[in-house]
């Protein structure tokens, strides 16, 4: 204190003008500390953030690999329908071909069966018709004949 009673009115100034100084910069030090601790704080929760999206990436990763493989099985039986499906349009296709053919010829048989057969049919017909005729005259004349000697 003495030493302080004893400088000039000079350097009272100069010492109350170097206290402020010291005073300013103690401010501004403790203003860029407040700011690197915010800035460790900003970069801490950043570097949190992205070691959550890099999980995040990994897990969307993952799960588009395995949808990627379930695409790529159901593509696969999805083709083997498909085949499955064109070789049932061609079976199908050659039985109705077939079928067709088939009834061609039944119906040309049918005609040709009508055309050879009724002539003679008719024929046959007329003949048991007679036959019949004959037969029962006979059965009569047999019965004539039984009683008659009876």
């Amino acid at each position: 204190m003495s030493k302080l009673k004893g400088l000039a009115k000079d350097d009272k100034t100069e010492n109350a003008m170097l206290r402020s100084r010291i005073d300013e910069q103690s401010q501004l030090i403790m203003i860029l500390k407040n700011r690197a601790d915010e800035a460790i704080t900003r970069i801490q929760t950043l570097e949190k953030i992205n070691t959550e999206l890099v999980s995040f990436r990994d897990n969307a990763k993952e799960q588009l690999d395995h949808e990627i493989r379930k695409f790529k099985l159901l593509d696969g039986r999805f083709n083997d329908l498909a085949s499955n499906h064109e070789e049932l349009i061609k079976y199908k296709d050659e039985y109705k071909r077939v079928n067709i053919e088939l009834r061609r010829e039944n119906d040309l048989l049918r005609e040709d069966n009508s055309r050879l057969f009724s002539q003679a049919i008719l024929e046959k017909d007329e003949l048991i018709g007679k036959l019949e005729g004959k037969l029962g005259a006979a059965k009569d004349q047999c019965a004539a004949l039984e009683s008659k000697y009876k």
